[in-house]
């Protein structure tokens, strides 16, 4: 059987930047490289893929977003980081953005593929990449804690969550949402909301309302797409007391909820020729550059030694 493994780079990368108190041999923290690289090492080990692909986000992916949806991924609260001192934030703003672009060079010695596409947020690319490798592979798994991923579960492709260490499948999804076909996720995240990523969903809808109110849907085996969705909508009786203000309040706000589906949704959106050409590059193993970019920078031997184990056989070059 032929595994693809696709990493989240930034989910994973920003989680362990935060939580992973590794130090380099400086007394630097490098707890998002630490993290990354660990994985790496553990689910090559456990799922034996035939390739490793980690997704980073564009530049512009996040912006484009906003043009029509400004509020998107704004955050209103401060970061820890920002309660500190103006000295110290500046320090750790410039020790995230260092990990960040070492881990990015420590990446490009191994036989791991690496792909960013300028004006796609990385939850897209990482869904342009997977239908990339659909037909060339047995299974697929997803590293990520973002339930945006959610809606490509299916018998073949699981997500796999690098902080709890453990696998999520389409029937966890189906027994935790009560919804048959996980693409409807989407219709689901829309009406509902996403705290983190500002979605404000339908007011006053919560978590329970989407299998309640819409049975028809959560039952149904097919994707309903927007325009379905608010046919369906339309479609409710005069009758029907427990569903008349949910219809009201989708109608009235339906401008704005086809923007929180957009922003939700994963689309091919014409950018599969750059996918083919970052992912068709030929891999190698670099064993001298990634001994030299680690010693130069106080990457102690443990951090990279497990990647030994698992690419160990790989062919070398300098």
């Amino acid at each position: 059987m032929k595994t693809i493994l696709i990493f989240d780079a930034e989910n994973i990368f920003c989680s362990g930047y935060v939580k992973n108190p590794s130090l380099n041999s400086q007394g630097v923290p490098v707890g998002g490289i630490a993290t990354i690289l660990n994985n790496i090492k553990y689910s090559a080990l456990k799922y034996n893929p035939v390739e490793v692909i980690v997704v980073w986000g564009g530049e512009n992916g996040v912006k484009n977003k906003r043009k029509y949806l400004p509020e998107y991924k704004i955050s209103t609260a401060p970061p820890k980081e920002k309660r500190l001192n103006r000295q110290e934030y500046v320090a750790t703003l410039d020790n995230k953005k260092i990990q960040f672009d070492l881990l990015k060079r420590i990446i490009d010695c191994l036989p791991v593929r690496q792909i960013c596409i300028d004006d796609l947020e990385g939850d897209n690319t990482l869904y342009l990449t997977y239908l990339y490798y659909k037909d060339k592979a047995d299974k697929h798994i997803v590293l990520s804690g973002d339930k945006d991923f959610y809606q490509m579960l299916s018998k073949d492709t699981i997500i796999y969550k690098p902080q709890k260490r453990k696998e999520y499948t389409i029937e966890d999804f189906r027994a935790e949402y009560e919804i048959r076909n996980p693409k409807n996720f989407v219709l689901y995240k829309t009406l509902v909301g996403d705290a983190s990523d500002k979605i404000k969903g339908l007011h006053g809808f919560g978590p329970k309302s989407f299998s309640k109110h819409f049975e028809e849907i959560c039952l149904s085996v097919g994707e309903y797409t927007w325009d379905m969705f608010l046919s369906h909508v339309q479609g409710i009786e005069p009758d029907d007391k427990s569903l008349i203000a949910t219809q009201k309040n989708i109608l009235q706000q339906q401008d704005k909820l086809k923007l929180f589906y957009r922003a939700i949704k994963f689309w091919n959106n014409g950018y599969m020729s750059e996918i083919k050409k970052q992912l068709d590059k030929p891999l190698s193993f670099r064993y001298n550059n990634l001994l030299l970019e680690c010693s130069k920078n106080g990457i102690d031997n443990y951090m990279i030694e497990p990647l030994f184990q698992v690419f160990g056989t790989y062919r070398r070059t300098k």
